[in-house]
């Protein structure tokens, strides 16, 4: 990837391994997949690098205005709702409703704002997940002086987190947080895979918290038939798919778990996609930077000034 600046082309990172890689599988295979993001609701977009790493797993990946199609398109394998800012319509949920209900896959990345949503939190609710109120932090896990952005825990024993080590760093900012319920039909099963740990806090607009623990990421399954399973995975925030984070923390794998999260619901898709060599500077990603902020900002300097003040006093005594 490469971008152009005063007049100067500079190249952000080498993916000549992952281009190789790319095309020697699509001599083996013939598997290909369609993918539709949809428009009409001020959405985000895909990050450079999710849309690169989606092509190198051989997924078409469109647009489509749901509204104006009239029906989610007939070759969708996939639908994505990345960060929309308006609700969708209820004619547009109804459309969503069938097309999950037919064994369909669909992914919702929340946006980081405290809009009401109705029609898509009542989807999200016949999923088993209720969306809170306001944007949640962790106050045991969030990067330095900022609590919204923070180290949700993974649990890799579920699918949608498959393939990603324990020890995988995920950074969220700007979050919704969820709660899991009483999905519409018993034989929906609700897995969260991202969560806040006990020191997880909603807050609203009014600045009023609610102490908790909160689920940032889950994936809803429900088996049509023996062959056919349709999946819903939600997010808390596009930091996942966008470059909110990714842009500032290129050591995080938010990408590679979203790429899991897709890969998942497809049997003939893995996710052998080689992540580009960054040509980037990278920043240290501490998890505990408020007390590494502490020791440095108060506590060292405190020590020695004492240090020197005791020495002083010595020396002039002698």
């Amino acid at each position: 990837m490469a971008y152009y600046m005063y007049q100067q082309t500079k190249e952000t990172n080498f993916d000549a391994e992952g281009k190789l890689t790319s095309a020697i599988d699509g001599v083996l295979t013939s598997v290909r997949h369609t993918a539709y993001v949809t428009s009409g609701h001020e959405e985000g977009s895909l990050s450079q690098g999710v849309t690169d790493a989606l092509k190198k797993l051989h997924m078409t990946v469109d647009t489509v205005n749901l509204l104006t199609k009239g029906a989610v398109p007939d070759d969708c394998e996939l639908l994505m709702i990345d960060a929309p800012t308006k609700d969708l319509a209820d004619d547009e949920l109804t459309m969503v409703r069938k097309y999950l209900a037919q064994g369909g896959q669909m992914i919702y990345c929340m946006a980081s704002q405290t809009k009401d949503l109705p029609n898509l939190d009542a989807l999200c609710s016949d999923y088993g997940l209720s969306v809170v109120p306001g944007l949640v932090t962790d106050t045991k896990r969030y990067y330095q002086n900022t609590p919204f952005l923070f180290f949700p825990t993974l649990d890799t024993s579920v699918d949608a987190a498959g393939g990603l080590s324990s020890d995988a760093t995920i950074m969220l900012y700007g979050s919704r947080g969820m709660t899991v319920t009483n999905p519409v039909r018993n034989t929906i099963t609700v897995k969260p895979f991202l969560s806040t740990s006990d020191g997880g806090v909603a807050v609203k607009e009014d600045n009023s918290q609610t102490p908790g623990s909160y689920v940032v990421g889950a994936v809803a399954t429900e088996s049509i038939d023996d062959n056919i399973t349709a999946r819903l995975t939600v997010l808390g925030c596009d930091s996942l798919c966008g470059d909110t984070v990714t842009s500032s923390f290129a050591s995080v794998d938010n990408s590679a778990l979203f790429l899991a999260s897709i890969t998942a619901g497809f049997k003939d898709v893995s996710p052998i996609s080689v992540e580009p060599v960054s040509l980037a500077e990278e920043n240290n990603t501490v998890t505990t930077g408020g007390l590494w902020g502490l020791l440095f900002i108060f506590v060292l300097p405190a020590a020695l000034l004492i240090f020197g003040f005791v020495r002083w006093t010595r020396r002039r005594k002698l």
